[in-house]
């Protein structure tokens, strides 16, 4: 789209032909080709990805790694741009903003490839939980993908100067008590799944996005409990402790929500459960909420990011 108008103030020698022709050329063809690109795959940004019992986590990987191709379309459209013949007739115009936009895709499209490899082989379901059942420790490989990947999403919307508008720190009440889920299902509480209906209830998937951005510096820390996590990538790849959540995550919502949200999409990731107390339906819901709201917030600023 930002081509649309790259002689709308008028060029010397712009007219029925020679050097006017050949502008004209261009230009209809730059118009042509983002129209093309970005209607190509506007379907596949269209509405809310949905969440269902069954969804896999590899299945949430694929789907963004289905944008990313798509992405990548658009991408080498655009990089095509630069090699027609009567390129240079726009190139003081048109080429900053074309080698711009063909960053911030590539940004997209690296990050959504990530993803998908981050979830690859992950067949076990988002909402994974039973009736009894222990905490599992995520792979902290696959989450360290998953935190890169969507911080390099992260990086390209804004990039874009897109308002993502999230706030990683949105305080809570205290919700220490989120350590429950992360235990042997003997010691898996309701107090537990409170604090983390608690935690979704006050983030946005705005929020979760900056809470996981906001992690990307601690990706290379070994796994500890979650009495030591202070970011949402520690909470996801946090092993069995029977403590309290750390002060640092108690009252931010948004760091409790993103870190369920990356242990439900990454690799081997569940909470535990208790039928009496934290039943797998509960857990069940709140680990769908976690990840369709973060990636329901992806997909909403990429689609932004594409049509600016």
């Amino acid at each position: 789209m930002v081509m649309m108008g790259c002689n709308s103030g008028g060029v010397k020698g712009e007219g029925t032909g020679g050097d006017g022709r050949g502008l004209n050329e261009v230009v209809s063809s730059a118009r042509q080709v983002f129209l093309e690109t970005f209607l190509s795959f506007s379907d596949l940004l269209k509405g809310a990805f949905g969440i269902t019992a069954d969804t896999t986590k590899e299945a949430v990987g694929e789907r963004l790694g289905e944008i990313g191709e798509a992405v990548n379309v658009a991408k080498s459209k655009l990089e095509s741009l630069k090699i027609v013949d009567n390129y240079n007739l726009i190139k003081d115009k048109a080429d900053g903003v074309i080698t711009k936009m063909i960053g911030i895709l590539e940004k997209l499209v690296n990050g959504s490839n990530k993803i998908k490899e981050a979830t690859k082989d992950a067949s076990g379901k988002i909402a994974n939980a039973d009736n009894a059942g222990d905490a599992v420790q995520a792979d902290t490989e696959s989450v360290k993908g998953l935190v890169e990947g969507i911080s390099m999403i992260y990086e390209a919307i804004r990039d874009a100067k897109i308002d993502l508008g999230g706030n990683a720190v949105k305080v809570i009440a205290d919700s220490k008590a989120i350590s429950k889920l992360f235990n042997a299902t003997g010691n898996a509480s309701a107090d537990g799944l409170k604090a983390a209906n608690v935690a979704l209830n006050a983030s946005s998937g705005a929020d979760i996005l900056a809470a996981i951005e906001a992690s990307r510096r601690g990706v290379g820390k070994s796994a500890g409990q979650i009495k030591d996590a202070t970011n949402a990538y520690d909470i996801a790849v946090a092993t069995k402790d029977d403590t309290d959540a750390h002060n640092d995550i108690s009252t931010k919502g948004p760091v409790i929500a993103a870190g369920i949200a990356l242990r439900a999409m990454a690799k081997s990731g569940k909470l535990a459960t208790k039928a009496a107390d934290a039943p797998q339906e509960g857990i069940n819901a709140v680990l769908s909420r976690a990840v369709s709201k973060t990636v329901n917030e992806m997909m909403l600023n990429i689609r932004k990011t594409v049509d600016k």
